[in-house]
């Protein structure tokens, strides 16, 4: 908040702020939910109904280069932002507050884990928060199946010819080095 005002102050005195976001919700631990209620007890209606869960999805999806929208649509954090999206719509006068989306007509404003207290009680059975560290992305040799894509060589630059490998620099011990004593006397309470 401290920066809101110093460039409210500085910059900007139309500065304005649109809303507070909760991230990284873990509906299994008690403090994910104290924090939800003490950010909504402080910013009332500047706090987004909207939660953001801890999910290994939305973790795993900049590693593949992807929003999680793509990467995986049907995820629990890809249905969290869109409705983000959709309420910050809402907020700012995009929308008439009527549901927007196909996923909202299917489940309804109600029915989504997006809030804190029901994404506490879908945390716990969800296979997305196994706590099991993401599997890093592998390296793909064009397929379309693999996650990251290698990038291709245009025909004309691999004809071209490159320059050959340099062998590294040998060093050669130094004959005067191997020579020298240590000139250092050994003190007496050593000898």
């Amino acid at each position: 908040m401290r920066t809101v005002e110093m460039v409210r102050s500085n910059l900007n005195t139309d500065l304005a702020l649109g809303g507070v976001l909760m991230t990284m919700f873990d509906g299994r631990t008690n403090l994910s939910q104290q924090v939800v209620d003490e950010v909504r007890t402080y910013f009332g209606d500047l706090a987004y109904q909207t939660v953001i869960p801890r999910t290994v999805r939305l973790s795993e999806a900049p590693s593949y280069g992807q929003p999680i929208t793509e990467f995986d649509p049907s995820s629990r954090g890809s249905t969290a932002y869109r409705r983000l999206a959709e309420e910050v719509a809402r907020r700012v006068g995009l929308t008439s507050g009527e549901p927007v989306s196909a996923l909202d007509r299917l489940l309804g404003p109600e029915t989504a884990p997006t809030t804190a207290s029901s994404i506490a009680q879908d945390a716990a059975t969800d296979p997305e928060d196994s706590g099991a560290p993401p599997e890093p992305p592998t390296a793909s040799t064009g397929d379309s199946e693999g996650p990251i894509q290698t990038p291709e060589v245009p025909a004309g630059d691999a004809d071209a010819p490159q320059p050959a490998p340099q062998p590294a620099p040998q060093l050669e011990p130094d004959p005067a080095a191997s020579t020298q004593t240590d000139e250092r006397e050994t003190p007496s309470w050593r000898t």
